[in-house]
């Protein structure tokens, strides 16, 4: 899965920082911000540097979004049939004082521990990325440099933008619609 993902250019590396074997993630993501700002700063450009943490990451993910990716990026349909067939047969039921719920079918939720649940993950996240990218064009530095809008860190989204209405609010549209959330208190803002 991750050569197909790799080898048709599914996931855009300059912005999907982990989960991907040879990429350093987070130290090329942190330097990557870094530079942005220090450009920003050495040009005397604007910049909203925007940090947002998904709550509940891997747990909000809904199904809809990864058979939504797996059509996107044309996963073969045998290959999306047993992969959909995998999230399908999650079944969860309660048990409260001297009652138990019936089974019942999880919508949402990437399986923890298994070996392929962090490239659903980039997969699903990849599309929220996509889907909000023509919303701005990012930062053009003085060496003629467009900087991306929107970077990934799993669970982290960091949007460097010159004004950033726009892209928050395609964000914000994005995550409802996924019924994902944002921590609000883990988040962060430089301007």
């Amino acid at each position: 899965m991750t050569n197909l993902l790799m080898s048709n250019h599914y996931v855009n590396t300059s912005v999907q920082k982990a989960g991907i074997p040879g990429f350093l993630g987070c130290l090329e993501h942190s330097q990557m911000i870094w530079n942005s700002l220090s450009l920003a700063k050495k040009d005397k450009a604007e910049l909203h540097v925007i940090w947002l943490d998904l709550a509940n990451a891997y747990g909000s993910v809904p199904h809809q979004l990864i058979r939504m990716a797996l059509e996107f990026f044309n996963f073969p349909m045998k290959v999306s049939e047993i992969l959909m067939k995998y999230f399908n047969s999650a079944f969860m039921k309660f048990t409260v004082k001297n009652y138990t719920t019936k089974w019942q079918a999880l919508e949402i939720g990437i399986m923890m521990g298994c070996v392929i649940s962090p490239l659903f993950f980039i997969l699903a996240m990849e599309i929220i990325l996509r889907g909000a990218a023509n919303t701005s064009k990012g930062v053009m530095t003085s060496e003629q440099l467009n900087l991306p809008p929107s970077r990934a860190f799993m669970d982290n989204i960091t949007i460097l933008v010159p004004s950033k209405n726009a892209l928050l609010q395609k964000f914000h549209g994005h995550f409802t619609w996924a019924r994902m959330k944002v921590k609000p208190k883990e988040s962060r803002r430089i301007c």
